[in-house]
């Protein structure tokens, strides 16, 4: 894929992510071309690209619609991705370098003055770099471009999740609980940490749920 070609996915998928884009909306060679400045083979390639991504369907004479989310289908992804996440953490605990921890313990403390302000896109991007910090540090480059991928497809409803009130300061504290397991050599401490972690404690997950139950009915 060229360069045009990854600059109209990257800002596409971007737009998906965030929900600018919304499930059942269409795209097309021609606007995506007329929107960047392309011409129509960039803007076929990134289609291609996001569809293999699973977050488009291309349908013949129809363009492109952006893929939404069944309750019973974000469930099992959900299930999924607290699995390779645990996992992931797990591995990282075993194989990090030295250096690689006291990174970690880095990014998790200059973190702090984003969740005092309740800088929900500052603590996004924070939150990413912890994550990815750890799927880094696993070594297991397969695992970590699963994990990527369904966080891609789930990323409206887990920034749904994140803005209910208290849930920054909550998720910074439960990093701590993960940073510490892996400061402390405990791999199954680790694991437990992340999957208690990414299940929000429940509740987050429960709602996310319950709002896409309502939007199908």
């Amino acid at each position: 894929m060229g360069r045009a070609s990854e600059t109209v996915c990257s800002e596409i998928e971007r737009d998906i992510e965030s929900g600018a884009l919304a499930p059942g909306q269409h795209l097309d060679e021609q606007g995506l071309a007329e929107r960047f400045a392309v011409s129509r083979t960039p803007a076929r390639e990134a289609l291609m690209q996001l569809e293999s991504r699973g977050l488009i369907k291309i349908v013949p004479r129809q363009g492109a619609i952006v893929l939404g989310l069944s309750p019973q289908l974000a469930a099992g992804m959900m299930e999924v991705l607290h699995a390779l996440e645990a996992e992931v953490a797990r591995l990282a605990c075993r194989r990090m370098s030295q250096w690689e921890r006291v990174a970690l313990e880095g990014i998790h403390v200059k973190a702090k003055p984003i969740v005092d302000r309740a800088n929900l896109g500052g603590y996004l991007k924070a939150n990413d770099r912890f994550h990815e910090a750890i799927y880094a540090g696993a070594r297991n480059n397969y695992l970590g471009e699963q994990i990527s991928l369904t966080r891609k497809r789930l990323n409206f409803h887990r920034r749904s999740s994140i803005e209910r009130p208290g849930r920054i300061a909550a998720s910074w504290s439960e990093h701590r609980r993960v940073l510490d397991a892996i400061l402390a050599g405990d791999e199954l401490a680790a694991r437990d940490a992340m999957a208690d972690h990414c299940s929000l404690g429940g509740t987050a997950f429960a709602d996310m749920i319950a709002m896409l139950a309502s939007a199908d009915k």
